[in-house]
Parts: structure tokens; C-alpha cells; sequence
């Protein structure tokens, strides 16, 4: 890769620009995921309703939002709250075969991995719908503001495009001395 000159000096801001750039463009999700309609008593089933829970947990209430299932518990004075996503939305939390199971409020010791279990018993029969952007005729493609990335692809492109960055510049700074040092003969 060739840097951009002016003169004798090299420019490594302007490949710095271009590279943080061009990583965000390519981390890009293009595929989203949601839940469709008609899933509710799945949903149910998944989250443990009248089943036997750690700590004498009763399941609350579930919400089901575009992307997420959100189910709240009663256990005692806690209220810990389970959240299903699609795995690639996040990179944080227990993954079973479709979801990213994500246990936020109160701890319960217990009852994640009974959850976790009750999931994967019924997930098989749980579908995503996968959407792609609408294409735009002239580009060809998605145009860029409907390529939304994920938080977990946003940070990992940026920290990716950093690094390469860095090391440019390190590079450049680098040459830049060896090219002024004088000659010896």
C-alpha cells in the first residue's frame, strides 16, 4: 500500500482516514433478525411458565419486542430478568443454539442454567426472520445508512481499523526518519 504524498512528505492521516473508513463499511450487519408473529406460547414455554424454577421462581411477565424477548421473574424479593436475542447480535452472555441468553436485575444462583436448559428443549421449534436492506437499484446494493452495525461488530471493526492505523503511522514515522538521516560513504 502506497502512502499518499505531497511533496516529500509522506501522509499517513489521510491512509489512517481512509482505513477507519473502509473497516466500518465492511463491519457493516446487513442481515437483520426479528421475531415474527405467532411465537408468543413458545416463547412461554421457553421462559418456564409453570414449570418448577430455582429459588421458587415464578416467571412474571414476557414482552416480545422486533429482536428481543424480555422475560421478568418473581423470586422472593428478587426480580432478575431474562433477555432472548438473536447470537449475533451480542457477544456477551450464554449462548444456546438460536439465542444469546442475557440474565440482567437480580441474581439468582440457579437460574440461568435451568433456563438455559428449558431453551434449548424447545428451541428447535423457534424461527428468526432474517430481513436483508432493501437494495437500491442504481447502487447495486444496500445504500450505506441501512448497514447498521452491531454494537459487538462496531467495536471489534474499530479496534481492527485502529490497530492497522497505528501501525501506519508507526511505519511512516519510522521511514520518514530513516529518509532524512544523512548518507554515510
Amino acid at each position: 500500500m502506497k502512502l499518499l504524498r505531497h511533496g516529500r512528505r509522506a501522509h499517513p492521516l489521510r491512509a489512517v482516514l481512509s482505513i477507519a473508513c473502509f473497516s466500518h463499511v465492511v463491519a457493516a450487519q446487513t442481515t437483520t433478525f426479528s421475531i415474527p408473529k405467532g411465537q408468543e406460547e413458545l416463547a412461554l414455554d421457553m421462559l418456564g411458565r409453570g414449570q418448577e424454577l430455582p429459588d421458587g421462581c415464578t416467571l412474571g411477565g414476557v414482552s416480545i419486542d422486533q429482536d428481543v424477548i424480555v422475560a421478568t421473574y418473581a423470586c422472593g424479593e428478587r426480580r432478575p430478568v431474562i433477555e432472548l436475542r438473536h447470537p449475533q447480535t451480542q457477544s456477551d452472555g450464554l449462548r444456546t443454539a438460536k439465542f444469546l441468553v442475557i440474565a440482567t436485575g437480580d441474581s439468582v444462583p440457579g437460574l440461568l442454567p435451568r433456563l438455559a436448559s428449558v431453551i434449548e428443549r424447545h428451541e428447535a421449534s423457534f424461527h428468526w426472520a432474517a430481513t436483508q436492506p432493501p437494495k437500491d437499484p442504481e447502487l447495486g446494493r444496500a445504500p450505506l445508512s441501512s448497514l447498521a452495525p452491531n454494537r459487538s461488530t462496531a467495536v471489534s471493526s474499530g479496534l481492527i481499523g485502529l490497530a492497522i492505523a497505528l501501525a501506519i503511522v508507526a511505519w511512516a514515522a519510522w521511514r520518514e526518519r530513516r529518509l532524512e538521516r544523512p548518507q554515510r560513504g
